[in-house]
């Protein structure tokens, strides 16, 4: 399975990348993030107002369009995060370092607790924007959203209410 692999959606100056912890077999099967049916990755971003209308999977290039990307800690795919070592993961934290260093996001949201945690080897204190951790010498600020995962069970409300303040904060930035 490691020859699959997906080809990161990333550009220089974005507003917003996403980061995953790994992509899953069926997504890399498919070519696509975030692919598997259960996953609500694009019904929060349209929520969101992130996009103006519920992308399909394969549309996930074109979030480049709105500023948009998405990587992966590791880009290793397995059926779940379970089934990949930890060290596996934390060992790209510094290849992801380095690909914010280069492309100077505005807002870096990893999805997920795990994803946040493995990254900057500390327990996350909350949802939302992380006030004092930022990354690059840019720098990009911070944001941790529950996983879109239809794995992550109990978090739908605070899920959606992450997402939403994901939107906000995009919104004001381009603004702003």
């Amino acid at each position: 399975m490691s020859e699959l692999r997906l080809a990161d959606i990333i550009a220089p100056g974005l507003d917003l990348l996403f980061v995953g912890f790994n992509p899953s077999v069926y997504s890399a099967i498919h070519g696509h993030f975030y692919a598997r049916p259960g996953n609500r990755f694009w019904i929060l971003l349209a929520l969101a107002g992130l996009t103006p209308r519920r992308y399909a999977p394969e549309e996930d290039r074109t979030l480049l369009d709105l500023g948009i990307g998405i990587t992966d800690l590791c880009p290793i795919p397995t059926p779940g995060i379970a089934d990949l070592p930890r060290a596996v993961a934390e060992s790209g934290r510094g290849a992801l370092t380095a690909k914010i260093e280069a492309y100077a996001p505005r807002i870096v949201s990893f999805n997920g607790r795990a994803t946040y945690e493995r990254f900057f080897g500390r327990a996350l204190a909350g949802w939302g924007a992380q006030p004092t951790d930022r990354i690059g010498t840019a720098p990009s600020l911070v944001f941790v959203t529950p996983s879109s995962s239809g794995r992550a069970n109990g978090v739908g409300a605070a899920r959606e209410a992450a997402y939403l303040a994901l939107g906000e904060l995009v919104q004001g930035l381009r603004r702003g």
